[in-house]
């Protein structure tokens, strides 16, 4: 356990400019918020805030899609940072020549690279958790101020945005942490070229011979964009209606199951491709 501690000290002291963007973009958006409104209230004088009614067509929808739509900003953003980090924490030692130094380290291989898992995977995912939780509060409070509180329409958009986050970082991450131990340079790039060749055969086997395939970028997509879903289902909507994606995906259950399957497979390759790596 004290080995564990100490190796996740060093990821949080090398990467904790990468870890720590969702939260400086979140305050840089608060920040601004502030001085607008400073400004606006020097130049125009202060707003004549008008009283929310609950009875108010849309007022309940309205409250629920900023709750939501910030808690989704902040997923993304937190899941770009998790793709960043896996290729900073697994390559960074080899770019800055100091990859023997760290892996002479009287620790087994496999506690280092679980280390470098959670801190991608774990430590973003409770950040997260930190900063919607801000974030929530922050809108809760602000919605109450001008006489409707959103606390309790809030909390349901924070619960599904949560769902969606941590289904996102377990079928999407694991291939980029492949790609990552597998290229020491640019492995994202790799990753979308893969992606490229791949989609460009599948259309070629499409218009020669009909042949439809598995598209595993399509699959990206439909996780990435499962927050829309929400959205269309109730964009119709005057009245808040509590919608849980997670009954009903883009993503089928069987199609997620075998996706965990071969993640598991990419997780234990990926161990034995960074054990074979020649060390720098």
């Amino acid at each position: 356990m004290r080995q564990f501690k100490t190796l996740l000290l060093k990821e949080w002291h090398t990467n904790k400019k990468t870890f720590l963007i969702p939260l400086w973009v979140l305050l840089v958006h608060y920040g601004l918020g502030i001085i607008a409104f400073a400004y606006g209230a020097i130049r125009f004088g202060l707003p004549n805030f008008v009283n929310l009614d609950s009875s108010q067509p849309g007022i309940n929808v309205l409250l629920w899609g900023l709750h939501y739509g910030a808690a989704i900003f902040l997923a993304w953003l937190s899941l770009l940072t998790s793709i960043s980090l896996a290729d900073v924490c697994l390559n960074q030692d080899y770019q800055k020549r100091c990859e023997i130094f760290h892996l002479s380290q009287p620790v087994s291989l496999l506690k280092i690279m679980g280390t470098k898992a959670a801190f991608v995977s774990v430590a973003v995912f409770i950040e997260f958790i930190v900063l919607i939780l801000v974030n929530y509060l922050i809108i809760g409070t602000i919605s109450f101020a001008i006489g409707y509180p959103s606390f309790t329409i809030g909390l349901g958009a924070l619960i599904n945005a949560t769902v969606y986050m941590l289904k996102a970082s377990i079928l999407l991450i694991p291939l980029v942490w492949f790609f990552s131990s597998m290229f020491r340079k640019t492995p994202a790039v790799k990753l979308l070229l893969f992606f490229a060749i791949y989609e460009s055969i599948r259309l070629m086997l499409k218009l020669s011979w009909g042949l439809e395939t598995y598209s595993i970028f399509g699959f990206w997509n439909r996780v990435v964009f499962t927050p829309f879903e929400v959205i269309t289902k109730i964009s119709m909507k005057t009245a808040f209606v509590p919608i849980d994606f997670t009954k009903g995906s883009l993503t089928s259950y069987s199609e997620q199951m075998i996706w965990l399957a071969i993640n598991v497979l990419l997780i234990t390759a990926s161990y034995f491709i960074y054990k074979r790596r020649n060390v720098s």
